[in-house]
């Protein structure tokens, strides 16, 4: 099922979760992160690694949820920043936007992108 609750025969995007736990350079990168931004990641302990395949797309979406959104057992809150880093260099696609905001920032390996999701 694809993002939008529709069926489909194919998935463009691959994905895994790196945990610190399992891997120094995961744990060393959130310590940059945190010197770089100056926020810490102590609520995630794991890396999110994404490779969409042509035609992939993640669909526009909002990372804040209203009380009535949360189910019971989610007790960490909303997620108040988040930072992507491009892994590598694009020709067509493949960058960050935030449509509602005129924000497109094109894929250039090492690019780090932070955003605030709430105030």
């Amino acid at each position: 099922m694809d993002d939008d609750g529709e069926h489909s025969d194919v998935d463009f995007r691959v994905e895994v979760m790196i945990y610190d736990s399992e891997n120094r350079m995961v744990k060393d990168l959130h310590s940059l992160i945190k010197d770089i931004t100056g926020l810490s990641p102590d609520t995630e302990d794991y890396l999110q690694v994404v490779k969409y395949r042509p035609g992939g797309a993640f669909s526009p979406h909002l990372d804040f949820y209203e009380d009535a959104q949360k189910d019971e057992e989610y007790d960490r809150g909303n997620r108040v920043a988040q930072a992507m880093i491009f892994l590598s260099d694009v020709k067509l696609g493949g960058g960050f936007a935030m449509p509602d905001l005129g924000i497109y920032i094109p894929p250039k390996a090492g690019t780090l992108v932070v955003w605030h999701n709430v105030d």
